[in-house]
């Protein structure tokens, strides 16, 4: 998780304010996942600096979580309208402090 807080960070604050919700999608046991991706639910359609703002974390995050034996899938980011309820389902959400205000949740 600290290494999200850094990317959010230093990254521009507009990419954070438009952030509805993180979420992380689990394959497999919870307690032992196998592969995991981020969900970044947005408030509007997200533009490509958006995806590769939010995507350009994928390869820290995987180098931390290679080492558990997780994989990290591709992050997604997609506006809230755009998420199915099957995958909002089958993800939890995350809170990362960095964002600075409490999760929904």
């Amino acid at each position: 998780m600290s290494s999200l807080n850094e990317h959010i960070k230093v990254a521009d604050v507009e990419f954070s304010e438009r952030v509805e919700e993180l979420r992380l999608r689990i394959e497999g046991d919870r307690l032992l996942p196998t592969q995991v991706q981020l969900m970044v639910l947005t408030d509007h359609k997200p533009d490509s600096a958006t995806k590769k703002m939010w995507r350009g974390w994928t390869k820290k995050g995987a180098k931390v979580l290679k080492n558990s034996g997780i994989t990290l899938l591709p992050t997604i980011v997609l506006a809230m309208d755009d998420c199915s309820a099957r995958s909002y389902k089958n993800s939890v959400p995350l809170y990362v402090s960095q964002l600075g205000r409490p999760p929904t949740w």
